[in-house]
């Protein structure tokens, strides 16, 4: 009978040892290669593929201002395998398009905001504006063509508050990313962006851009030389884009919070919060229980913004 079992328990280790291994976990990117959520979320699915010892692919699903992928993901089967990268734009999204095919709240769960960062407000090199008080005389005199990534986005909510407290009514010109709206700024394209700090650091570095201001009440250590908003003369220029992960709603409990446990892991650790900052970000960690509120109040935040000043999708990639 002992011999019988020990062969029955070598047996099932030996099926549990050849196993195949478990499926990869895909985080969706709803945005086109190049961009700040594509290469973060390239990092953090490497961390946490590593933490979890299972591989995490990212994959980029574009279009339809970012809805596209974001949709995909919420009508995924929820067994914690297909996860999505979210910003700013989707809490934009959900008063820009009421009518969407999925509830951002309702139909996708938060496991983990990951990331924040304030934006720069930057001029071409050549421009004759020198500092932000100069950007308001210049916008008050005709209307600003400002570069940005779509409606909703980051960079173009940010022009939004600038216009809500200086009266004036820029014009925004939607590129396909903030990397090609800094390419067209560089150019002469476009008078300015409000751009996220990793896509305006080499170009500032390589004398091609000015940087008029940071959006925030600090200054930041990667732009030591930028004044804040305040100091700058506009201390209610307050923004930033951050960065979260979300799951199918009906996706276990327990695996949400297994998910955001380690994500948790992986953002205490100084390594990461070395690389997070090296690209001009920082760790804003906000959990699975805490999240639901967090994205409300991002979401009535802008609500208001976009509903006084009649803001549309517009074009989306």
């Amino acid at each position: 009978m002992l011999r019988q079992f020990l062969n029955v328990a070598v047996l099932s280790l030996c099926v549990t040892a050849n196993a195949a291994p478990e499926q990869p976990i895909e985080l969706v990117v709803p945005f086109t290669p190049g961009g700040l959520t594509g290469s973060t979320s390239r990092m953090f699915a490497q961390l946490l593929g590593e933490h979890l010892g299972q591989p995490i692919t990212v994959r980029y699903y574009p279009g339809h201002h970012a809805q596209k992928g974001a949709s995909h993901v919420a009508k995924s089967p929820p067994n914690g395998r297909t996860l999505l990268a979210i910003t700013v734009t989707h809490s934009a999204n959900a008063t820009l398009m009421p009518h969407a095919r999925f509830d951002l709240q309702k139909d996708l769960t938060g496991i983990a905001f990951l990331t924040a960062a304030p934006l720069v407000v930057v001029v071409p090199q050549q421009s004759a504006i020198q500092s932000l008080q100069d950007l308001v005389v210049a916008a008050k005199k005709s209307p600003l063509q400002v570069g940005t990534s779509g409606n909703g986005s980051s960079p173009h909510l940010t022009m939004a508050l600038f216009d809500d407290l200086t009266g004036t009514q820029s014009l925004s010109i939607p590129h396909m990313g903030g990397k090609i709206a800094i390419e067209s700024l560089i150019a002469g394209k476009v008078d300015a962006v409000f751009s996220n700090i990793p896509q305006i650091i080499e170009p500032l570095r390589a004398g091609s851009l000015r940087a008029l201001a940071i959006t925030s009440t600090t200054r930041h250590p990667l732009l030591p030389d930028v004044p804040t908003s305040a100091e700058a003369g506009m201390p209610e220029l307050i923004a930033e884009n951050w960065g979260a992960i979300m799951a199918p709603h009906g996706t276990p409990p327990e695996t949400i919070a297994h998910l955001s446990d380690a994500l948790k892991t992986i953002a205490a650790k100084p390594a990461t919060q070395k690389l997070v900052s090296d690209i001009g970000l920082d760790i804003r960690f906000v959990g699975h229980q805490g999240f639901k509120q967090h994205l409300l109040q991002d979401i009535q935040k802008w609500q208001t913004l976009i509903k006084k000043h009649n803001i549309s999708p517009g074009w989306s990639e």
